[in-house]
C-alpha cells in the first residue's frame, strides 16, 4: 500500500529540497534521501583483517596518522604515548 505514494513522497522531497525557506537540516535531509534512493549508500567495503600482514597494518595506519598530521613522516615513532597524546587534549 504504502508504494503507491511514491509518486507524492518523491515530490514532497523534491518540494522540501528545493524551497530556500525551509531549515537547511530539512533540505539535506530530503536531499539525502533523495540521493539514497536514486543511486543507493555507498558500498563501505569489509576487510578481513586475519589475512592482512602487521607490517601492512602498521604502515596503512602510518599513512593515515601522517595524512592526519599526527606523524610528521612514515618513519617517525610510533608509540602508545604519542599515539594517545592528540586523544588526551579534547579531553
Amino acid at each position: 500500500m504504502a508504494r503507491q505514494f511514491t509518486p507524492e513522497a518523491v515530490k514532497t522531497l523534491v518540494d522540501v529540497l528545493l524551497d530556500t525557506k525551509e531549515k537547511g537540516a530539512a533540505r539535506v535531509a530530503a536531499a539525502e534521501t533523495l540521493l539514497s534512493r536514486g543511486w543507493g549508500r555507498p558500498v563501505t567495503p569489509i576487510v578481513d583483517l586475519s589475512k592482512v600482514s602487521d607490517t601492512d597494518l602498521l604502515s596503512e595506519a602510518r599513512k593515515l596518522l601522517v595524512a592526519k598530521g599526527l606523524l610528521h613522516n612514515s618513519t617517525e615513532a610510533l608509540t602508545e604515548q604519542r599515539l594517545l597524546a592528540p586523544l588526551e587534549q579534547d579531553e
